[in-house]
Parts: structure tokens; C-alpha cells; sequence
């Protein structure tokens, strides 16, 4: 005798479901041996990595990273995959929290504003970002070195007046005043493309006045001509007006890092120093625009940059001794002087100008 049955029959794959996929990643299973990390296998697509890169700061990425070896190698398959995915990541404000750490705003700053936003975050306007040049990571306007950082704001009491604006030289933490064209010249004299500053901050740009806590008078100087100086034919401060300390309150801290960049050594060691920079001329021509603007540093690399030069034993062993490193005795006739930023040979170290060159006013 037959029974009737009911068989239960699957659903019919179709081919593409049937087919086993090179690529599908097995089931989660982290503390079983053999199985894969879904997380690996999603990492390991290119697309899909970006597509998450780019919602992560450097540290997160890294952190990520050095869970495991495999994630690691997931990651950064290859030696260009760190400085790849870097590109594609935005700023993460460090350089903006180095700013806020190290400036240190005047007592005279009370009610003024501030715009100092990395470009991650900000709002109300479009900030640029680049790669650093050192180390590859994203870094947007407010976050890299300026030469001069205008980013406050003292609003005007009256509606016919000018607003005033201070900033900061580097990282330095002195508030200095910052003046604009519209301070310096009347309307009719306004140099071609010279505007009316808003509130928007105007990096590198005016004129850098005194500190705002500074009693001595000291006259502005154009930012423009002062970061375009050739370090290589002479100080920053080469010349002070009678009865103003040296250097100018306007430019200690110019002064102090472009200072320590020189170190007297003989000519055998300049020499050496000289191919060491790999230059086609022997010559410091290094100024403050072309080593600090005209390359993208993030405040980071800059601040290592400085601890390198601070702390480089080379050049004068013992400046009361006189004696270069390799023991040569220096003096009027073999005694040369070496730029660390650029490793070329700085011809007129001491200020010996021409009094008849424009920039000689500079104070």
C-alpha cells in the first residue's frame, strides 16, 4: 500500500547564488582558527577602505591598525598605502590646539573675537587643505605654520571707525598688533587689490605692529617685505632706530628663530655642509616666506623642525673657546657661518649693510 507523503522541497538557487564567490568572507568567528574577519576581508577592498578612511583622523586609522598584524597588512598593503589614505583623510585640528596651547592672548583682547576654526569644522567659510610636505598627513590653513597668524578681531566702538586686529608671529605667545592697509594709507592711496578686512583672519598680510601690552613705540613693518628678506645677505634686524632695544620688539621672535639657524664653522666644514645640502649654489637665500609659507608644514613637523635645529651640535664646538667641531681655531679669516635650514653659506651674518638699501629701515 502507497502512502501519500508531503516532501518539502528548497528553494532553487539561482546560478549566480550557487556559485561559490572568491571574495565573500566566511562567518565572523574571531576566536575560531581558520576563519577569516569579515573586518579583514572589507579592509582589504580598496574602495570600501577609503569610503572609511575618510570618516577617521590619522590616530584613529593607526590605532585601527595596530590592532593586528593582519589588520595592519590590510591597511597599508603597500609602502605608498600610509601616505595614500593620509591624503584622503581631513584635518584633525591638532594644529589649531597647538595655536590655542601656545598663544597666549594679551589682557588688553577682552571683547574681541577670535576665528580660529580648523577647516573640519568650520562653518561660515571654506578653509584649504593640503598634505604636509613632511609627513603626508592632511592639513588645512589654520592648522600649518603662517609667519604671521591675524586671527583676532577688536570690533570698532563706532560705525566710522576701523576695526583693529592682533595675532601672533609662529608660536610665538606674544599677542602683537596687526595693521591693515585701510590703517596705513587713506582710500585714494590703497595699494591695487588692498581691501577692507572683514572678519575673516588675514594671515601674513598688513602690518605687524607692536605687542599689545608694549609701552615703546616702534613703527609698523610691512609683513610682505619683512618675510621676503634674504636671510642669506643679512639679519632680520640689522639696523634699530637710536634708543629702541635690539632687536625691536616688533621682531624678537623673527630674530630668535632666524638666529638660530647660523652656526660659525671653518671653510673645511662648510664645505661639507654645502654638499650635504645637495644645492646647485653654494649660497643662503633661504627667507622666512619661502622656508615657512611656501611649503605646506603642519605645526607638528614644524615643531620638530625647530627641536632639530635647537638642539644640532654642529657648527662652533665652544663659542668662548672659538674652536669649530673639528678643532680648527676660528677667526676674522677662516671663520664661515652655515644655514641649518637649507645648509648654504650665510655671506653677511653680522648686519654689515649698505645704507642706501630700502630695507635697511627695518627696525
Amino acid at each position: 500500500m502507497v502512502h501519500s507523503s508531503t516532501m518539502k522541497r528548497k528553494r532553487c538557487q539561482s546560478p549566480a547564488e550557487s556559485l561559490p564567490s572568491k571574495k565573500v568572507a566566511q562567518e565572523i568567528d574571531a576566536g575560531s582558527p581558520g576563519k577569516i574577519c569579515q573586518l579583514i576581508c572589507i579592509l582589504q577592498q580598496y574602495g570600501l577602505l577609503v569610503g572609511i578612511t575618510k570618516h577617521l583622523f590619522p590616530k584613529d586609522l593607526h590605532a585601527l591598525a595596530a590592532t593586528s598584524k593582519a589588520t595592519y597588512n590590510a591597511i597599508f598593503p603597500r609602502n605608498t598605502s600610509r601616505c595614500s589614505l593620509l591624503k584622503k583623510m581631513p584635518c584633525d585640528g591638532r594644529g589649531v590646539a597647538i595655536r590655542n596651547d601656545l598663544h597666549k592672548r594679551s589682557q588688553f583682547s577682552q571683547g574681541a573675537v577670535e576665528s580660529n576654526q580648523c577647516g573640519t569644522v568650520a562653518k561660515n567659510r571654506k578653509v584649504e587643505s593640503r598634505p604636509c610636505v613632511k609627513c603626508k598627513v592632511t592639513t588645512c590653513d589654520e592648522c600649518r605654520i603662517h609667519c604671521v597668524y591675524q586671527s583676532i578681531r577688536h570690533p570698532a566702538d563706532e560705525p566710522d571707525e576701523f576695526d583693529n586686529y592682533s595675532g601672533f608671529v609662529l608660536l610665538d605667545e606674544t599677542e602683537m598688533g596687526v595693521l591693515s592697509h585701510s590703517h596705513m594709507f587713506a582710500n585714494d592711496d590703497l595699494p591695487n587689490g588692498a581691501a577692507r578686512w572683514g572678519e575673516l583672519p588675514h594671515h601674513d598680510q598688513g602690518f605687524l605692529d607692536i605687542p599689545l601690552d608694549s609701552p615703546t613705540f616702534v613703527s609698523p613693518v610691512e609683513i610682505e617685505e619683512l618675510i621676503s628678506m634674504d636671510l642669506g645677505m643679512r639679519p632680520i634686524a640689522a639696523e634699530v632706530s637710536s634708543g629702541i632695544a635690539h632687536p625691536s620688539s616688533i621682531l624678537r621672535a623673527f630674530w630668535d628663530i632666524t638666529e638660530k639657524r647660523k652656526r660659525p664653522c671653518c671653510k673645511t666644514c662648510l664645505s661639507n655642509f654645502v654638499r650635504r645640502g645637495d644645492k646647485t649654489h653654494t649660497v643662503c637665500d633661504c627667507t622666512l616666506k619661502s622656508q615657512f609659507l611656501d611649503r605646506w608644514l603642519c605645526l607638528r613637523c614644524y615643531q620638530l623642525e625647530q627641536k632639530t635645529v635647537e638642539e644640532s651640535t654642529e657648527g662652533v664646538a665652544d663659542e668662548l673657546s672659538g674652536l669649530c667641531n673639528c678643532g680648527e681655531t676660528l677667526d676674522d679669516e677662516t671663520e664661515r657661518v652655515i644655514c641649518l635650514w637649507c645648509y648654504g653659506e650665510v655671506t653677511n651674518p653680522w648686519g654689515v649693510i649698505d645704507v642706501q638699501s630700502p630695507t635697511s629701515t627695518v627696525a
